[in-house]
């Protein structure tokens, strides 16, 4: 379809195939479907696909993603014989009734074009004629003339069964018994069995690129080449089955081959070719990989083989060596060394000889070097030998090797030699001499590697040094610098077992998962901060490749021929690839969204009126995934993806070949998700797609709801404000009422005052007065005068005393003396002292902390309570509990007595317990800042809370 989707009609459902995951709809999963067996598929001018049914169930439309089923004919149950299109692109329907055509609502009834009946098949061709078929004859309208071809039937029972035009206006007509025609300037020509087809049951139904016709038969697909050559593929070719229902090319050029009995096939253009033991290889298992000089090419393994003129020979003698071949080299003098896991071999005048043993090497050979000295250099699984001049000699690690686990030996054009290591990396410089005279550099993954178990080195010319590694991915050394390569930066694979450089430019690359490129100016710019991610070609199964699993650790693991081809080793074969037949598909794959997920409840897409699909999203809801897809089909299993979410993503996000993207929350807004994808040839689309996404905001975040709270919050100020007038106002009149009796109380306080000092302390002078005059006057009587002496004192005792208790009413001076705290406590014991209440007192200190004058206020408070507790409350237990935190002070005064409710008289004076001297208390405790409360109950007790803040400390 238009979108780039793959359709298939089976009797089982309709599947939608993306190149990667098959999608089946039928009527138990998909709305508008009513049957699940589909028999044809023709796409119209606009882009909706027509799906013909079996049984009778009509014609189906999926048209904007969504199904519906439509008759045509005089039934509704009338069969569909037969669905095509006409000149200007609309369905066309044959059935026992006759011919319709959809004219855009429904299907009426159509008049044959030319001579064409409900039985006839029709094909409107590229080149603008309409063909159709009545009985075993041929006609061909156009510009208002028919021509008529009358097809040479050898089997009179044969009859038509398909009709295919190619881009050269060539009509392929297919029958069912009696071969394949060919309809070409009034010219026929017929194809038979006897002209090479496997059988005469054949259906004509794809050109490939190259012109050649693809058809189908009951025995293999044929394949008919402009030249009339004709080849057969069949299940000898790997084709599931030999009954083919149909063919079909897609845009990218890949055959689709439908088959009766087992399934789907897909033939893509192979980059790779594979040797195995079918083709000769002596060794399933192939290790090092060498050309000599002479162009021969010898491959390792349990055995040898040596490739020469396009075939595969053994190599005679080889039975003498005692296990794997695992490296090969050529020296100067023209023998071929071959190491394998104990000792090392040359092959002279067509003989082996046994070097290892001979000088005594034992050990596992992994490369063989000889350099421009004519020295010999030996890498093994016990460190570097040298051979040169006859002499043998070794480095070890204790020498300044990374390790003694070597596995690749290069030499740079100045003489310097690199040595690859399980351990690291080994800089070997002038060596012409004592080998104990080299001066040995080494690097590991603390220097900059991207790993220690280095497997692979290319040097150039400007000395830059490539790495490969195991694991880690690849590494560049240039003056000094270190860039690591890695997955995460866009390489296909963290192996990279060996490096090899095509004419192209390009870096060819082994792996356990394969062989993948990537162009050399790509690791340049990346070096240089230019691009900040590589693009791979990765080459699998798809490609060519019998198994994906390259060899490396034993040299060399790949090597560029002389004609330009790169050989790899793998674990079941030699893989061939000749980097100027690479075809790069040019074609960016469509992107589409498929799904949009929230909470996993999947959302409709809706068209806005910028033609982008868009959905939106309740407040409530979290856990947004958004699934989509990149339509090649050319290794669709590489097809990449990036995308960003624009509002909420910086930058784009590299995806890989993940199809789904998720977003666990986001905040409410609009945003835009883009999605974009590349083929297998690292071909981007550049336009992608996008979907709209409106997360709605809660109630509270509205523009209505601010208006409203802004509505609410002026009324409610306004109340607020006229409240508060109010209140002030009452307050106001509280305030003259309460200070007045506040006056009043103070000028009974100072009348009080006097009278105690006119009647009791007044009185007691008088009478010390007039008991000192008659002492005085009976001088003589020693009697009367002791007795007014002693009257005297008492009086002056008494007078005494009621100063104090004046004074205490006063100003108490034993907050001065003992502190607030044990005045407090001691004014609480009293209580105690003067009746039968038991008093319980828990306390804190509170000295020092408050203001002279809020001291004597809380005193005041505390002193009224106690009056209270002994002359009214008739209780059995009283607690004082003060309490001291960090910025407050609390004083709690209970008992379990009679309570009283609040009464304030002018008098004060009441039955019950009074309330009007707490008129007092409470301005008391409002003068220092303090919040007085008090909860009383007739039958139940008062208790009496004073919290004090800490602001009011000096």
């Amino acid at each position: 379809t238009s979108d780039g989707y793959i359709w298939l009609a089976t009797l089982d459902g309709l599947v939608r195939h993306d190149g990667v995951r098959f999608v089946v709809f039928n009527k138990n999963n998909s709305k508008g479907i009513v049957t699940n067996r589909f028999t044809q598929l023709v796409i119209d001018a606009h882009g909706d696909l027509w799906i013909g049914t079996e049984d009778g169930n009509g014609i189906m439309r999926y048209h904007n993603g969504e199904f519906e089923t439509y008759s045509a004919g005089n039934s509704t149950k009338e069969p569909i014989w037969r669905l095509t299109l006409n000149a200007e692109g609309d369905a066309i329907v044959y059935t026992e009734s006759g011919i319709f055509r959809w004219n855009g609502e429904k299907f009426v009834p159509s008049a044959p074009i030319a001579g064409e009946t409900k039985e006839s098949l029709a094909l409107w061709g590229k080149s603008g004629a309409f063909w159709y078929t009545r009985g075993q004859t041929v006609f061909r309208y156009k510009d208002g003339h028919t021509e008529e071809y009358h097809l040479p039937f050898r089997n009179r029972s044969a009859n038509i069964q398909n009709l295919f035009e190619d881009k050269k206006g060539r009509l392929w007509i297919g029958t069912n018994n009696d071969g394949l025609f060919q309809l070409f300037n009034g010219q026929i020509k017929a194809f038979t069995t006897r002209d090479g087809l496997p059988d005469n049951h054949v259906s004509p139904s794809a050109e490939d690129t190259e012109g050649n016709l693809w058809a189908g038969t009951d025995k293999g697909a044929v394949i008919i080449s402009p030249d009339g050559g004709i080849k057969v593929i069949d299940t000898t070719n790997g084709l599931s089955d030999n009954v083919i229902s149909r063919i079909f090319l897609d845009r990218e050029g890949n055959i689709w081959i439908g088959t009766y009995y087992r399934g789907l096939n897909r033939l893509s253009r192979q980059s790779v070719s594979f040797y195995s033991l079918k083709d000769g290889l002596q060794a399933e298992i192939v290790h090092p990989i060498y050309e000599d000089r002479q162009g021969n090419i010898w491959i390792g393994g349990k055995s040898l083989t040596r490739f020469s003129a396009g075939r595969f020979f053994p190599v005679p003698g080889r039975e003498s060596f005692a296990s794997d071949v695992t490296a090969i080299e050529q020296d100067s003098s023209g023998r071929l060394w071959f190491g394998n896991w104990e000792t090392v071999y040359y092959l002279e005048n067509g003989k082996f000889h046994d070097f290892g043993n001979r000088y005594g090497i034992r050990a596992s050979f992994t490369a063989i070097h000889q350099d421009r000295s004519g020295a010999i250099w030996f890498a093994t699984s016990n460190g570097l030998y040298r051979l040169k001049n006859g002499e043998l000699s070794h480095l070890t690690d204790s020498d300044g090797l990374p390790s003694n686990d070597l596995k690749v030996i290069y030499e740079a054009p100045d003489g310097t030699l690199w040595i690859g290591a399980f351990g690291g990396l080994a800089k070997i410089e002038n060596c012409q001499g004592e080998l104990t005279a080299c001066r040995i550099k080494t690097f590991t993954a603390a220097d900059g590697l991207s790993s220690n178990l280095v497997r692979s080195l290319y040097l150039e010319n400007d000395g830059t040094v490539w790495i490969g590694s195991y694991d880690g991915g690849l590494t560049r050394l240039k003056d000094g610098k270190f860039t690591r390569y890695t997955s995460n930066d866009g390489l296909f694979n963290d192996g990279v077992f060996q490096i090899l450089e095509d004419e192209q430019g390009n870096f060819w690359m082994s792996s356990n998962r394969g062989i993948y490129r990537v162009a050399k100016q790509q690791l340049i710019d990346f070096a240089e901060g230019k691009i900040n991610r590589i693009e791979s070609i990765a080459y699998g199964k798809a490609d060519g490749l019998i198994e994906t699993e390259c060899n490396g650790g034993q040299q060399p693991a790949g090597i560029k021929a002389s004609d330009g081809k790169l050989w790899f080793p793998t674990q079941r074969g030699v893989a061939v690839i000749d980097p100027s037949k690479i075809l790069t598909n040019p074609i960016p794959p469509p992107v589409v969204i498929e799904s949009v997920r929230v909470d996993n409840q999947e959302i409709k897409q809706n068209m806005d009126s910028d033609s982008l699909p868009s959905i939106s999203i309740a407040p409530d809801k979290n856990n947004l995934e958004i699934t989509y897809t990149g339509l090649s089909f050319i290794k669709p299993e590489f097809v990449k993806f990036r995308y960003r979410l624009e509002g909420q993503d910086a930058d784009w996000v590299e995806a890989g070949t993940r199809r789904a993207a998720y977003y666990s929350y986001l905040p409410a807004g609009e945003y835009i998700f883009h999605v974009t994808a590349a083929n297998s040839d690292g071909v981007w689309n550049t336009q992608g797609t996008s979907l709209k996404i409106k997360i709605l905001p809660p109630f509270y975040r509205t523009n209505w709801f601010w208006i409203l709270c802004t509505a609410v919050v002026f009324g409610t100020a306004f109340a607020f404000y006229r409240a508060r007038v109010l209140r002030l106002e009452r307050a106001r009149k509280q305030q003259e009422e309460f200070s007045r009796k506040l006056l009043a109380s103070q000028e009974q306080e100072r009348q009080r005052i006097a009278a105690e000092l006119h009647d009791s302390i007044g009185q007691s002078l008088l009478i010390i007065k007039n008991r000192a005059f008659l002492a005085l006057s009976e001088l003589e009587s020693k009697e009367t005068v002791k007795e007014q002496l002693e009257e005297l004192s008492n009086s002056a005792a008494g007078a005494i005393e009621e100063c104090r208790e004046i004074s205490y009413n006063l100003r108490p001076y034993q907050i001065d003396r003992f502190g607030l705290t044990r005045t407090l406590e001691a004014i609480f014991r009293r209580i105690s002292e003067i009746s039968d209440i038991k008093i319980e007192i828990k306390a804190d200190s509170i000295d020092g902390i408050f203001s002279g004058e809020a001291e004597t206020s809380i005193y005041r408070i505390v002193q009224e309570s106690v009056n209270n507790i002994i002359k009214h409350s008739q209780a059995r237990n009283a607690i004082l509990s003060i309490k001291r935190s960090s910025d407050r002070v609390e004083i709690i005064i209970k008992d379990d007595g009679r309570g009283f409710a609040v009464n304030f008289s002018k008098d004060g004076k009441n039955s019950e317990r009074s309330g009007f001297g707490l008129i007092g208390m409470a301005e008391r405790a409002r003068m220092i800042g303090a919040i007085y409360s008090i909860d009383s109950h007739p039958d139940i007790g008062t208790v009496i809370r004073l919290r004090i803040p800490l602001q009011n400390k000096l």
